[in-house]
């Protein structure tokens, strides 16, 4: 789900402050002057463009630009520790390029805390969900295709968990979507149900790319180095 609200910085902190959703992305705006649905509809449109194919899916939202999306005036526009703040606490942020386009600086989901109100960053970015669900789907399809008719032996797990790893391998080596695939295929679980005779089970230890938002360095100045 995806909204946008008219908002200052203290407002939109306040909307969201209750809201722990992995499904649910907010994009404030000071004194918008485009209607707060249609930044919504652009916001929507450009991520399920993005984040439908490999490798896109995995990279960061920062530079995309909102068509539609008119610039807010300069003194409207967020300062920059508003815009960090808002971004920890699960916003969506934005940024005017040089062409004064409205472009997109990151893309965050609603979810800051797990189940025990524990601060827990996996799906804070929107990336994580939309790699998560593009992985599941080509596992299950790789499984349709290769087992779509087909019976349950020792034999055919050893089969079926080949096919769900070489799906894997795909996903980290060609697709660029999920990571650490010699990490899956060592503790990647299948087993056949305890209740359910026809059902096998599975534990699967996904790991996601990682897209590169912040590139942090440390400059050392020299006049004149000596030495090694």
């Amino acid at each position: 789900i995806y909204t946008s609200i008219n908002a200052t910085s203290g407002q939109a902190l306040a909307y969201i402050e209750d809201v722990n959703e992995p499904f649910f992305s907010c994009m404030p705006i000071q004194n918008t002057k485009t209607p707060t649905y249609l930044v919504a509809t652009s916001l929507s449109a450009e991520m399920g463009r993005r984040m439908s194919t490999a490798p896109e899916v995995s990279r960061p939202t920062q530079t995309l630009v909102l068509k539609g999306v008119e610039r807010p005036d300069d003194e409207d526009l967020y300062e920059f520790s508003e815009k960090n703040t808002m971004a920890k606490n699960g916003l969506s942020i934005f940024k005017i390029n040089s062409n004064d386009d409205f472009t997109l600086s990151r893309v965050r989901t609603a979810f800051t805390a797990n189940d025990h109100d524990e601060p827990d960053e996996t799906f804070s970015d929107i990336n994580t969900p939309y790699q998560s669900i593009f992985a599941v789907r080509y596992i299950k399809r790789a499984i349709t295709n290769k087992h779509g008719r087909t019976w349950i032996d020792d034999d055919n797990i050893d089969n079926i968990r080949d096919t769900v790893i070489f799906a894997y391998d795909e996903l980290a080596d060609d697709l660029k979507v999920m990571d650490n695939s010699d990490k899956f295929s060592q503790l990647f679980q299948l087993e056949r149900s305890a209740q359910e005779p026809n059902r096998l089970n599975a534990k699967m230890p996904m790991d996601t790319k990682n897209p590169l938002i912040i590139f942090a360095a440390r400059a050392d100045i020299n006049l004149e180095r000596k030495g090694a």
